[in-house]
């Protein structure tokens, strides 16, 4: 069973998209009983401390009963997360900073976000 992680590993040792495999082998290491491996492929990744690494990474510390640290991860990055360190503060018994966590109005989007508007697309095809 070791060989799909394995094929994943040797993929992302000779490519510059680790990327798009880094979720992935994440998540082949944890179904392998290699969690902290994951946590530690994710967070030592060129970009494992973005805002949209945040999820993934948040969710593996969580799943290894660190929920405190998933928490920490996701307070860095607030912008669209809302509902998952909420459900983070209710599962530390911290139901009033949950509360007050939903009642915040959104963050502004980050300024790397590839899904923001920045006013600059074209309504001419090809779109």
């Amino acid at each position: 069973m070791a060989m799909p992680v394995a094929a994943y590993g040797t993929f992302a040792a000779a490519s510059d998209r680790m990327g798009h495999v880094a979720v992935p082998l994440s998540g082949r290491l944890v179904r392998h009983g290699r969690g902290d491996e994951a946590i530690e492929q994710i967070r030592t990744h060129p970009e494992g401390d973005t805002w949209y690494a945040a999820w993934s990474r948040s969710e593996l510390l969580a799943t290894a009963g660190r929920a405190e640290e998933a928490l920490a991860v996701l307070e860095r990055h607030p912008a669209g997360n809302a509902s998952l360190r909420a459900g983070l503060l209710v599962g530390l018994r911290r139901i009033g900073e949950a509360v007050q966590v939903l009642q915040q109005g959104p963050p502004p989007e980050p300024a790397d976000d590839p899904r923001a508007d920045t006013g600059t697309c074209s309504t001419e095809p090809p779109f």
